[in-house]
């Protein structure tokens, strides 16, 4: 792959990445509980990444609403060798049946021997500082149109996502999303329910309910690219049930744009003990 072809590939996977944090409802948990899961994403079927996310669950109430996810996504196999690429991203911030308040956002993006880094900061007021290291054209143009204001960064939008599940009984609503540079829409809507084919190691098979999120660009994005189909806009999701009393996760996400159809598959799943 080309040097532009990061910047193609980059928007399509730090959105599945994303939404493959997609943790339980907030009230999933009686105490706070660390969970680590771990995915495959293909290319077609050419392996692409090695997600790893790791979240703290909300416990509920007044002081325990916290959340706090990690995801660590490397690109492997063959394109792995062409195009070596590294994501680490983390938010933190509050989640409760009231909305998700994130507080702050970080996403490094290594490619080679060159190394992106943005930071958002979230103000009471719904302001978002952004920071970008080097600066980008694009991080300057959004904070000078204030693309950020009353936005959820690409990782708390996920736990949002959840949290509009459990009150609604079902994914809906429309999330505003802002990654440092683009502004765009996530809009999940029900999809019935399905089963899990089995698929290289991916851990489970059987019936999930589905989900269905649409994307709908908004600034910061490429017109030839747009044009040309590059960036996912539908990501379809299969949730079920893994571990013992946590709720569904995502087993399966699919999406198809212009680069293949990109498949992320759970292949791990696991509780982590939480140091008191």
């Amino acid at each position: 792959m080309t040097h532009p072809a990061r910047h193609r590939l980059w928007p399509a996977l730090a959105l599945l990445a994303g939404l493959a944090a997609l943790p339980p409802s907030p009230a999933a948990a009686a105490v706070p509980e660390r969970v680590g899961l771990t995915y495959l994403a293909y290319l077609d079927e050419a392996r692409l990444l090695r997600v790893e996310i790791d979240f703290d669950l909300p416990a509920g109430g007044a002081t325990g609403d916290r959340y706090r996810l990690s995801v660590a996504a490397s690109t492997i196999g063959l394109i792995g060798g062409l195009l070596p690429m590294h994501i680490d991203a983390g938010a933190h911030g509050r989640a409760s049946a009231s909305g998700v308040r994130p507080e702050r956002y970080d996403v490094s993006l290594a490619f080679g021997k060159s190394r992106q880094v943005m930071a958002l900061t979230y103000r009471p007021n719904g302001s978002v500082v952004i920071a970008s290291d080097p600066p980008t054209w694009q991080s300057r143009h959004a904070a000078a149109v204030r693309l950020g204001d009353h936005t959820l960064d690409p990782v708390s939008a996920t736990v949002a996502l959840f949290v509009e599940a459990a009150r609604r009984g079902a994914c809906g609503g429309r999330l505003p999303v802002f990654d440092g540079a683009r502004r765009y829409d996530l809009i999940p809507s029900p999809a019935g329910e399905g089963q899990v084919a089995p698929h290289g190691a991916a851990i489970y098979t059987g019936p999930a309910v589905r989900c269905s999120v649409a994307v709908e660009l908004i600034d910061g994005f490429s017109p030839r690219d747009v044009q040309g189909g590059v960036y996912p806009r539908v990501t379809d999701l299969w949730l079920a049930p893994v571990l013992d009393g946590v709720s569904a996760l995502p087993v399966r996400m699919l999406s198809r744009s212009s680069l293949g159809v990109i498949r992320l598959d759970l292949v791990g799943a696991r509780r982590i003990p939480m140091i008191h």
